[in-house]
Order: structure tokens, then C-alpha cells, then sequence
């Protein structure tokens, strides 16, 4: 049986003769702490020396890892909430997959936003995730229904994002002088 120091073990219930196994250990560039290669994220590293990746553990890929050191742009997040999602794409007693209505599932992302709105308002915390604020679930919600409907609908989601926020930059209705004039956007 392989050794490995207790501390390497961050995965409760696998044990070191696991590691005869198909998945290697890692190390979380981050922390230093080990764990399977498939309970980790897979991130460029900061330097390409043509060796490949490095490896940061679930706990520390929200600390270190941008969009992209993990190599997803926001057309990835669209595939990944679509594919999380499919079930509301299909007919659940066929199983054929049915045309959704898009206006729905606008009003859909509206209805998560006007949520977020009521937690801000009354300050309080969400009731399926307790540890969070309602504002920030509710939030995220409306992002992943946004995902999934740019992913469902085949929307280039990361072009439009990256030249609408070239093209904003350059507004002239954005800048503050523009904003003080009379007839200017107030917010």
C-alpha cells in the first residue's frame, strides 16, 4: 500500500491505496495541499513553460483562478448552464426536446431579478443557500437562466459581451459631462 502523509488526504472517505487508481494525486498551487486530480480545477499556469496545467483545489478556485486561467469565456458558462438545464428543454413525458418561448424565459430571468430586488430590500437571506444573502442568490439565478438561454438559443454571448463593453466605453452618454447636462442619463 502507498504512503501518503495524513494532510495529503484533503477528500474524506478515499484512502491512499485509491492512488493505484487511474486518477493522480495533484498539488493545489495555491494552498499545497493534495488531492485527486479530479476533485481539482484544471487552470493555466502562470508561466507556459509547455509543461501543461496546474491544479488548484475547489476550495481556493474562487480565491486564485480567473475566466481566464480556467480557459472558459462566458459562450462556455452558456454550454455548461444549457447542459445543467436541458431537463426544461425537453418534454418531460416524451423526452423530445420541445422549443421553448423565449418572451417566458426573459420574463423568467425578470422574475429572478425582481427577487433579488425584494432580499436587497428587506435585507434578508436566502432560504435555500441560509448562509447567503437572498440579493446574491437570486442574482446568480437570474445569471444562470441568462446562461442558458444564450446557450439554448445558440447566442454568441462572449462576442456580444466583449465589443458592447468596447462600444460602451467609448459612449458619449457615459461620460459624467454628458451625465450633468440637462437631459442627460441620471443613472
Amino acid at each position: 500500500m502507498n504512503s501518503i502523509p495524513e494532510k495529503r488526504l484533503a477528500s474524506p472517505g478515499r484512502m491512499p491505496s485509491d492512488i493505484d487508481g487511474d486518477v493522480p494525486i495533484r498539488t493545489c498551487r495555491n494552498c499545497g495541499r493534495c488531492q485527486y486530480e479530479d476533485e481539482m480545477r484544471r487552470i493555466k499556469p502562470y508561466h507556459d513553460y509547455g509543461d501543461g496545467y496546474d491544479f488548484v483545489c475547489q476550495q481556493c478556485v474562487v480565491d486564485v483562478a480567473s475566466e481566464e486561467e480556467l480557459g472558459m469565456t462566458l459562450n462556455d458558462y452558456a454550454a455548461e448552464a444549457h447542459e445543467a438545464n436541458l431537463k426544461w428543454w425537453h418534454d418531460p413525458k416524451t423526452g423530445e426536446r420541445i422549443e421553448r418561448n423565449r418572451g417566458e424565459q426573459m420574463m423568467l430571468i425578470v422574475s429572478e431579478i425582481a427577487e433579488a430586488m425584494e432580499g436587497a430590500r428587506k435585507d434578508l437571506m436566502d432560504d435555500k443557500l441560509p448562509h447567503r444573502k437572498m440579493e446574491e442568490v437570486e442574482m446568480a439565478d437570474a445569471v444562470i437562466r441568462i446562461l442558458d438561454y444564450c446557450g439554448g438559443h445558440g447566442l454568441d454571448l462572449e462576442g456580444a459581451y466583449r465589443e458592447k463593453m468596447a462600444f460602451n466605453a467609448q459612449r458619449a452618454d457615459h461620460k459624467a459631462e454628458h451625465r450633468l447636462a440637462d437631459g442627460g442619463k441620471k443613472f
